[in-house]
């Protein structure tokens, strides 16, 4: 007989989930120098394909493989060490960091000016300056470089100029992709096709590799971030204001569709959540891979579902790590947050245990078991069983 027996501490936990009845389970953890990390300012992250997390610091970059640190800095050829405290991270096709040294905007979503490059090689544990790495350095001609926040499962470099070229890096040397009057590229995302995807200002653009437009679409305010999941699917937030408050609109194209359509309701900002006009990374939107949201508010951490359901608030206060943010990695179901704190790591999981019914006719859980035939029942005064097309006990 298949019998499965719990012990009375399950008990226990159910009959807490019916106090919490918590969809979600959410963590935080503070990783600072007293972990060993070299500086508190810490600016972007990247994760390679053998693990190691690679952070930009006021010191160099780090190399952090889950227990300890080890510093990279100027005897390893990083020569703006000490600027990398305003520094981005990528990983290229060889396992190279490409380090950018840039003026960081903290009004997103305007353009990310490079200052400077350095490309560095964690098997040599060097790195060399941009002119001497790349065979087109001249490319660009006097223009100002851009750093589009990029997404591309290739792990390509992408570059942008003020005067509205795309690059690709690509066999040692950039190559102009597309060319747009005046446009700064602030993002670029490779959908599952191989399409890009861009963004300057209130505007979306989707091209091929050979520069063809195959779509475009304007919108009323600029672009705040957007997303393609796995099935080409865009989900796209922009950014206005109204009166002295920042108004958030989520939309959303699937691939067959023509145009993009509103996707959460009004509500999912209720007043509770209305945004004052202060520095943009004091708030942010996330839609991670699972479908869920996350945003931050004035210290606060939200967490809803696919529907701009609630399902977990925080508040931080001032020097816990998300009072405000730089950057983040999402990893599975990690989110990793650089601030000027140190690193907040957050684990997002769903609950594996559910509620089946909210309101117990008692509390003296003694047991559980399931019999053969999958039937679930609960020992307290009363035996009770699951009935599992209404999930309540009889």
């Amino acid at each position: 007989m298949n019998v499965r027996h719990s012990i009375c501490v399950l008990c226990l936990l159910v009959n807490s989930f019916y106090v919490i009845a918590q969809e979600y389970l959410v963590d935080f953890r503070n990783i600072t120098t007293e972990d060993g990390l070299a500086s508190q300012m810490v600016h972007s992250m990247v994760k390679d394909e053998e693990g190691y997390l690679w952070i930009s610091n006021s010191y160099g970059i780090n190399r952090y493989d889950g227990y300890s640190f080890k510093l990279y800095a100027e005897e390893h050829g990083v020569k703006n060490a000490q600027k990398l405290n305003n520094g981005y991270i990528e990983i290229d096709t060889d396992g190279n960091l490409w380090l950018f040294e840039v003026n960081f905007e903290r009004d997103l979503p305007k353009p990310i000016y490079i200052n400077g490059i350095e490309i560095f090689n964690p098997k040599t544990e060097k790195a060399v300056p941009f002119e001497e790495y790349v065979d087109s350095k001249d490319a660009f001609g006097a223009a100002e470089l851009i750093l589009p926040r990029i997404s591309d499962p290739q792990n390509r470099i992408w570059l942008a100029t003020d005067t509205g070229k795309l690059f690709l890096y690509k066999n040692g040397a950039f190559k102009e992709i597309y060319f747009q009057v005046d446009a700064a590229f602030s993002h670029v995302k490779i959908d599952a096709k191989g399409k890009i995807w861009l963004s300057t200002g209130n505007q979306l653009l989707c091209i091929n590799e050979a520069g063809y437009v195959l779509n475009s679409f304007d919108f009323q305010s600029d672009i705040s971030d957007f997303w393609v999941d796995e099935e080409n699917t865009v989900w796209m937030v922009n950014l206005g204001t109204e009166d002295d408050h920042y108004v958030y609109s989520f939309w959303v194209k699937k691939e067959t569709a023509e145009a993009f359509e509103p996707y959460l309701e009004a509500d999912f900002l209720t007043d509770e959540h209305q945004i004052k006009n202060v520095r943009s990374n004091y708030h942010f939107v996330i839609r991670r891979k699972d479908g869920t949201w996350l945003f931050l508010n004035k210290g606060y951490f939200y967490l809803y579902n696919a529907k701009g359901e609630e399902k977990f608030k925080r508040k931080f206060e001032e020097g816990e790590g998300l009072i405000f943010y730089v950057n983040f990695l999402e990893d599975g179901e990690n989110m990793w947050f650089s601030s000027p704190w140190g690193i907040v790591k957050s684990s997002i999981r769903k609950n594996p245990f559910q509620v089946y019914q909210t309101e117990w006719k008692s509390s003296n859980c003694r047991g559980m078991i399931e019999d053969e035939e999958g039937n679930f029942y609960t020992v307290t005064s009363l035996i009770e069983r699951l009935d599992e097309e209404t999930n309540a006990f009889q």
